[in-house]
């Protein structure tokens, strides 16, 4: 059974990069071959890689090796208790950083039928709270907080060492 758990995860990773290679900023039309290709990498983590085993190693170091292997910039010591990352390669997670339970790194919009892939960045220590996202071209500043059920808009910044909440998020 754990083989087949990691060649789940091997598989997932592997057509990540055969299917997408690498994220980039930028636009994508929603009738395009890219997005279903997305879409695809998107299910192979939720049912293939995240129902074999990453559900049951959410917070665990096995998520931080399986998100690098995606593309994911992670560093030491992180915290991901989810599986709704996606667009890896645009996603960069700070040393000892944490996601809570259910927490989002969305690093792609829709918008009058366009995908938009941009960066989303957690410094170290920056936590976000259990149940908020984090929209793309943002940016969490070393040992700041994003409360639970919030919303880092896109193009927002938080401040190093400050706490924020809602959605749109206020200062704590």
């Amino acid at each position: 059974a754990r083989l087949l758990r990691t060649l789940a995860c091997l598989f997932t990773v592997a057509l990540k990069w055969l299917l997408i290679g690498r994220y980039r900023p930028g636009k994508h039309p929603f009738y395009s071959t890219f997005v279903w290709r997305d879409e695809i990498i998107n299910s192979m983590q939720e049912v293939v890689a995240g129902g074999w085993l990453l559900t049951g190693a959410l917070g665990s170091p096995i998520m931080n090796v399986y998100l690098r292997a995606m593309g994911a910039k992670v560093g030491r010591d992180a915290y991901v208790e989810t599986l709704a990352i996606t667009e890896y390669d645009q996603v960069d997670i700070g040393a000892a950083a944490s996601i809570n339970r259910g927490g989002c790194v969305e690093t792609h919009l829709f918008q009058d039928r366009v995908m938009q892939i941009g960066p989303g960045k957690l410094g170290s220590r920056a936590s976000i709270g259990s149940r908020s996202a984090v929209l793309l071209e943002t940016e969490m500043g070393e040992s700041s907080r994003l409360g639970m059920r919030s919303v880092l808009l896109r193009g927002e910044s938080l401040p190093a060492r400050t706490r924020w909440v809602g959605a749109p998020v206020v200062a704590e």
